[in-house]
């Protein structure tokens, strides 16, 4: 019993002088790298700052990147451009107290109280067949995208074509600078669309137009048509936005697509304006029966530059359609008015959205609104009034407004019928001058 006891506590003490040896040259080894230690500290302590100042270097240029990481790294990446909301309320669109404030936006602070001057109303039959006037908030947009690279005046080659649905373009950039183009997808009732783009005579700006149709244009020697109406257009021009390699250049970030995005601050301003006419027929009593549904108006550009906007000053008549309604009031008064909705691409040789009272008073050409009429006695007559005073007034539309005396006016008595015309000189004081 004592010798098996024994022989426990020999294996037990050769266990203990086997870890004792492990644990000496473990105590060796930690001696040798203790010397290695001091030789480091007496030689090598720079070598040491330099290390941790490398890598705090590092650690801090990596902490101040934008997270998630800016999905840039290479030329040709995606970026979003971003479109503004467009007000289509007749009321900012004929509003005509321009201000800027000091970071150059522009905004108007008063209204144009169109509604007080408009006594022709607008119903269901006029919605049938001019259309409302309500311009419907467009959905899809045209973009065009023009390289420049680094130089931001650089000519414009051929651009990257976009048409997106909603606000948001989600496109590929270089690094470098671009213009950006935007207008409104032309959408119409009956499908058929009078406005044409022009983007193959030059690379540097789209132009606008219209056709000619077969109605005669009265009062310009250079056409012998009147032209047809444009649609409803917005245009937008951004220029010189700069994609650039530095993250704080980027207005935010899209979690959804993973990309940075820019706002493009462009402002879409209208490239054609809204006309509202009137004929008031004051004592009528059933003379003037009705209207033969098409007039024009001379005097309008007929084309727009997209980029800039403004017009020609190539100067058209613009045709379009009216319509007679009896018994209307008027301040108490029973009248009768013809009545119609036009649009056009306004003056000629300016920017209508940007321009001022003044300039649009310097315009030159002379502006008259012609209108054929049927009588009770079965003949008709084209009558002229000269609006020019009232168009530069309302150079980016609004009401037109004509009050006809027909006590003052000779009623056509030639069994021919037609012809006849009659210029309005001064609608103020209703002094007419007919010639014949």
């Amino acid at each position: 019993m004592i010798d098996r006891v024994k022989s426990k506590v020999d294996r037990v003490k050769s266990k203990v002088d086997r870890v004792k040896s492990k644990v000496d040259r473990i105590k060796s080894k930690a001696d040798r790298v203790k010397s290695k230690v001091d030789r480091v500290k007496s030689n090598g302590a720079h070598l040491v700052t330099i290390l941790f100042t490398i890598h705090f270097s590092l650690f801090t240029f990596f902490s101040c990147t934008i997270e998630p990481p800016l999905h840039l790294p290479d030329e040709g990446s995606d970026i979003i451009l971003m479109l503004p909301e467009i007000n289509l309320d007749l009321d900012v669109l004929w509003d005509y107290s321009l201000v800027i404030d000091e970071e150059g936006n522009e905004f108007y602070d008063e209204t144009y109280n169109w509604r007080d001057d408009w006594y022709y109303g607008w119903d269901s039959q006029d919605n049938a067949i001019f259309g409302t006037w309500n311009i419907i908030d467009p959905q899809v947009f045209n973009i065009r995208r023009y390289y420049t690279g680094a130089d931001k005046n650089g000519p414009h080659p051929s651009p990257n074509e976009h048409q997106i649905e909603g606000r948001r373009l989600k496109a590929r950039y270089n690094f470098g600078y671009y213009d950006i183009l935007a207008w409104n997808e032309v959408q119409t009732l009956d499908g058929v669309q009078s406005l044409h783009f022009d983007e193959s005579t030059t690379k540097e700006f789209v132009t606008c137009f219209t056709n000619s149709g077969m109605m005669p244009a009265r009062h310009n020697s250079k056409h012998q048509y009147a032209y047809y109406q444009p649609e409803f257009l917005f245009g937008g021009y951004y220029e010189d936005m700069f994609v650039s390699q530095d993250f704080a250049d980027y207005d935010g970030y899209d979690e959804a697509t993973h990309t940075y995005y820019k706002n493009a601050r462009m402002t879409l301003y209208p490239r054609t304006y809204i006309y509202l006419t009137q004929i008031i027929l004051h004592n009528n009593r059933g003379r003037i029966a009705g209207v033969e549904g098409s007039a024009n108006l001379s005097g309008m550009s007929r084309t727009t530059n997209l980029n800039t906007g403004y017009t020609s000053n190539d100067e058209i008549s613009v045709n379009y359609n009216q319509r007679m309604k009896q018994h209307l009031t008027k301040k108490g008064e029973d009248v009768d008015i013809i009545g119609g909705r036009l649009f056009t691409f306004g003056l000629c040789n300016m920017n209508p959205s940007r321009a001022t009272r003044a300039s649009a008073s310097d315009n030159k050409v002379s502006n008259y609104l012609d209108v054929n009429m049927y009588f009770n006695n079965g003949l008709d007559s084209t009558y002229v009034f000269n609006v020019t005073d009232q168009v530069h007034k309302r150079y980016k539309g609004g009401i037109i407004t004509i009050e006809l005396d027909v006590d003052t006016i000779k009623i056509p008595s030639r069994k021919s019928g037609s012809g006849f015309d009659a210029v309005v000189k001064d609608y103020d004081t209703l002094t007419y001058e007919i010639p014949m």
